[in-house]
C-alpha cells in the first residue's frame, strides 16, 4: 500500500469515526453520557475480540475512555469471567467514581457563620441576600456574592422550591372557594376612573366559577355576589373558603378568625359553614386563586363571562337547591333579591 493510499484510509477511518460519536452524540456533539448499558456493551465487544478502536467508533465514545473501563475490567477477580449487570456495575463504580473535592477556603468560612446566615434569611424579618453579602463583608468574612448564593441554597434550601401535593377534591356540592381579584381600571358613568374588582366564586370539585363585577368591596356586595353566585349554580355548598378582606373577616388567624357580624347573619341565613384561608397561604384556596389571573387578563370582558357564556350546572354539581334550610325542616327560603341577580 503506498503513503498516500495509507493517508487516504486513515482520513476515512477517522472521519468514520467522528460521524458515528456524532450520529450517537445527543446534537451531534463529541461528548455524551456513558451509561451501564454502554459499559455492558462495551465489556461484551471486547470479550468477543473486538479492539479498543472498533469499540470506541461503534459506541461513538472516545478510545481513551474504552481503555480506561477496559483498564479496569482486567483488574477484577478472574472468576468474574462472564459480562453480567454486577460486573458491568462494578466496572462502571471504579471508573466513574470522583474523589470528593475538598471545600475551599470561602466555604469553610460560610460554614463557620452558618447559624448567623440562617438566622438572617429565616427570621422575623429575612433579609436579602445582597444585604447578607454586606454584613459579611463587614465582619470580615470576605466571599463572592456568587459563592454565597451556592452556599445558601445547598446548605440552607434558600428558595428550593417545595414538593407539590396534589389533595383529593371534595365531594360535588361540598365546597366553594371565595376571593377577590382586581380585573382593572375602568371608566364609570360619571367618567372617572375607578378600580373594577370582580368576586369570584369557584366550586372545588367541578372547577365551575361565577363571576360578579364590583367598584367596591363591602358586606352588602359580598352578599349580593355570593346570591348571585347560588342563582347562577341553581344550588349552595356546604361550606365556602373565604379571603380575609374585611367586608368578610374583621380578625384574620390560623387558629382564632372572626368574621364579620353582618356577613355571619348572612352565612347563618343561607345556612353556610364559612372558613377563612391562612394569611398569606393562597395555597389553601388554591382552586379560587388559580382563576384570578384569568380574569384579571380578561378585564372588563370577563364581567359578563358567567352570564352569557356559561350555563347552570347547580344539580350536576350535586348542590343544595338554594334557600334550602335541609330537608327535616321542610322550610325554605324566599329567592335572593337585589342587585346582581338575574
Amino acid at each position: 500500500m503506498s503513503l498516500a493510499t495509507a493517508d487516504r484510509a486513515s482520513g476515512t477511518e477517522i472521519k468514520t469515526d467522528l460521524e458515528a460519536a456524532a450520529r450517537r452524540s445527543p446534537g451531534g456533539h463529541m461528548f455524551r453520557e456513558i451509561t451501564m448499558q454502554d459499559v455492558r456493551e462495551l465489556l461484551r465487544r471486547h470479550e468477543a475480540g473486538h479492539s479498543a478502536r472498533k469499540i470506541a467508533r461503534e459506541l461513538g465514545v472516545d478510545r481513551k475512555t474504552v481503555g480506561r473501563y477496559l483498564e479496569q475490567a482486567g483488574k477484577l477477580d478472574p472468576a468474574m469471567v462472564a459480562v453480567t449487570d454486577d460486573v458491568a456495575l462494578t466496572v462502571g463504580q471504579r471508573v466513574q467514581a470522583r474523589p470528593l473535592v475538598p471545600p475551599s477556603e470561602a466555604w469553610q468560612a460560610l460554614r463557620e457563620q452558618r447559624a448567623r446566615i440562617e438566622e438572617w434569611l429565616t427570621g422575623e424579618k429575612p433579609l436579602r441576600l445582597v444585604r447578607i453579602h454586606e454584613l459579611l463583608a463587614r465582619q470580615g468574612v470576605v466571599v463572592g456574592y456568587t459563592t454565597l448564593r451556592r452556599f445558601a441554597s445547598r446548605e440552607l434550601d434558600w428558595h428550593k422550591r417545595t414538593p407539590t401535593i396534589r389533595l383529593d377534591d371534595p365531594p360535588a356540592g361540598q365546597e366553594a372557594q371565595v376571593d377577590f381579584g382586581l380585573m382593572g381600571m375602568v371608566t364609570d358613568v360619571e367618567g372617572r376612573p375607578r378600580k373594577l374588582w370582580a368576586l369570584i366564586v369557584t366550586l372545588s370539585s367541578s372547577r365551575y366559577m361565577h363571576v360578579y363585577p364590583t367598584f367596591t368591596q363591602t358586606v352588602g356586595d359580598v352578599c349580593a355576589g355570593l346570591d348571585a353566585a347560588w342563582r347562577f349554580f341553581g344550588g349552595a355548598p356546604k361550606h365556602i373558603i373565604l379571603d380575609n378582606a374585611s367586608a368578610m373577616v374583621v380578625r384574620a388567624s390560623a387558629t382564632d378568625p372572626g368574621l364579620n357580624r353582618a356577613f355571619r347573619d348572612y352565612t347563618d341565613a343561607r345556612q353556610l359553614f364559612a372558613d377563612t384561608a391562612r394569611v398569606r397561604h393562597p395555597k389553601d384556596k388554591a382552586r379560587v386563586e388559580n382563576q384570578v389571573w384569568i380574569e384579571t387578563a380578561a378585564g372588563a370582558l370577563a364581567a359578563n363571562w358567567s352570564r352569557d357564556v356559561a350555563w347552570p350546572l347547580g344539580a350536576r354539581c350535586g348542590l343544595k337547591p338554594f334557600g334550602s334550610h335541609g330537608a327535616s325542616s321542610g322550610k325554605t327560603s324566599p329567592g335572593p333579591s337585589g342587585p346582581g341577580v338575574d
